[in-house]
């Protein structure tokens, strides 16, 4: 009953190599009803993959997943260490930035998880959740917790 499936797959496997690129994208927006031989309506929100795929080409969408994903993990690499796997209750300052990094690393565990889901999704390797791409999906509370645990990882001290 939902040919969305077939449409994403088929749109991936039509874009050029290098993608259609900025503004040349097919696009079926709300004239859907008829035969269609563009992006899905769920472009906002399901499909970001697919659009990157359109916009860029698979290799360099591929290419910014994976580009996303090491910076992800290099802004919580060194919170790790500032830990040393256990909060040190002798230190109060210690114990406040032992339990907000392991936050942060948790948050991007989660991260990587969504962005996993959503890239295989988008393959057909997963049924789609609706789980939102990171930063970029049209889910305006994902957008708000994302942004706010980012700002949590950036701004807390690390220690070398």
């Amino acid at each position: 009953t939902n040919d969305q499936m077939a449409i994403i797959t088929w749109f991936q496997e039509s874009a050029p190599p290098h993608g259609y690129g900025l503004g040349s994208v097919p696009w079926c927006g709300d004239l859907a009803g008829t035969t269609c031989r563009g992006v899905p309506r769920q472009i906002q929100s399901d499909y970001v993959f697919t659009a990157l795929v359109g916009e860029y080409g698979k290799a360099a969408a591929l290419g910014l997943v994976i580009l996303m994903g090491a910076w992800l993990v290099r802004l919580v690499a060194r919170h790790g260490l500032a830990t040393r796997g256990a909060v040190e209750p002798a230190s109060p300052r210690a114990t406040q930035q032992a339990w907000l990094s392991w936050v942060a690393v948790c948050w991007v565990g989660l991260t990587l998880a969504q962005l996993a889901v959503t890239v295989a999704g988008n393959f057909g390797w997963l049924p789609l959740t609706g789980i939102t791409f990171p930063f970029a999906s049209y889910g305006a509370w994902s957008l708000l917790v994302n942004t706010f645990f980012l700002a949590l990882a950036i701004h807390l001290p690390r220690k070398a």
